[in-house]
């Protein structure tokens, strides 16, 4: 399928030497410039792109030079040795030699020192494998020309001819739709080994996180409950036929009411009372605890599921 693609410039002008007729030369191709959009896609040609269209273009490649891409308004071609065409660091040069006693070429000739006519086209088509689709940073598709399967004609023209060709336009098509249906790379063992130990990493970081937490929340849970039940507790009369000789029948008569209440104490001992959701914690939130020698001490649960605690000592 054939494309064209139009390269807008100065580099089209007159050569006039004595003795000879006027000879027009121009710029075909341009490597490493991106064209204008082509339909979500711009374009490069990269150098060498066709090298080996120009290393046979006599007798074997039939360029032909025309103006406008006009079949009918033929100028030159390269099996006549009117149109030569060579490759330079820049892109691809063309030299039309126009037959003088045409009047399209005595026109031409004179538009293009009037700079009527500034710009060149080529048509030409892409070798299968011969491009490639690349994605910038920013979102961006350009596609690389690096082989071309066929050079058709160079041509003077005097609008710019970037039409998005059918084949182009499938080509990018059939690209973006092989990367969405392309599966993801393989993932060495060597990676699958690095990502099992970050993740085993990753949970024992997590799981030091939740005990702390959970340490942090049950201190607190302590610290708070300690200080409520020390608050709450109250003084009054055992109830009738309450024990609070020991220290075991005050945490049952608690235990019994639901409540903390201190009943007297025991002569010569301090008494604590303590209220938690377990035994332990019961006991260590009892005031007094930590400040003296307990020499009696007992736990009871109540009604409630909550554990109540009585310690005696000095």
């Amino acid at each position: 399928m054939i494309e064209r693609r139009y390269i807008e410039g100065t580099d089209i002008e007159i050569e006039e030497r004595s003795g000879s007729n006027p000879k027009i030369r121009g710029r075909a191709i341009v490597y490493n410039s991106p064209s204008r959009d082509l339909g979500g896609f711009r374009e490069v040609i990269e150098p060498g792109a066709f090298d080996h269209i120009l290393a046979r273009q006599r007798p074997a490649a039939d360029v032909v030079a025309l103006f406008n891409h006009d079949a009918s308004q033929l100028l030159a071609r390269t099996t006549a040795g009117t149109l030569k065409l060579w490759a330079d660091e820049r892109g691809v040069m063309y030299e039309i030699d126009p037959l003088p006693n045409t009047q399209l070429a005595r026109d031409l000739v004179e538009h293009i020192r009037l700079r009527n006519v500034s710009g060149s086209s080529f048509a030409f088509s892409v070798d299968a494998g011969g491009e490639r689709y690349e994605i910038d940073e920013d979102g961006n598709a350009t596609r690389y020309v690096s082989r071309a399967a066929g050079l058709f004609d160079v041509s003077p023209v005097t609008q710019p001819a970037y039409e998005a060709t059918a084949v182009s336009v499938r080509s990018f098509e059939e690209w973006k739709a092989s990367r969405s249906a392309a599966p993801a790379p393989a993932v060495s063992d060597a990676s699958k080994a690095r990502l099992r130990l970050a993740a085993a990493k990753a949970r024992a970081v997590l799981t030091r996180a939740v005990l702390v937490l959970l340490v942090a929340f049950a201190l607190a849970d302590v610290a708070e409950a300690r200080g409520r039940w020390r608050r709450s507790s109250s003084y009054g009369a055992a109830p009738a036929g309450g024990d609070t000789s020991t220290a075991q029948g005050v945490a049952e008569i608690c235990a019994q009411m639901g409540r903390l209440q201190h009943m007297g104490g025991h002569p010569g001992m301090k008494e604590g009372l303590g209220m938690a959701s377990t035994p332990d914690a019961a006991v260590r939130s009892c005031c007094f605890y930590g400040q003296m020698q307990i020499l009696d001490q007992g736990v009871a649960r109540g009604a409630n599921g909550m554990y109540f605690a009585c310690i005696r000592g000095r």
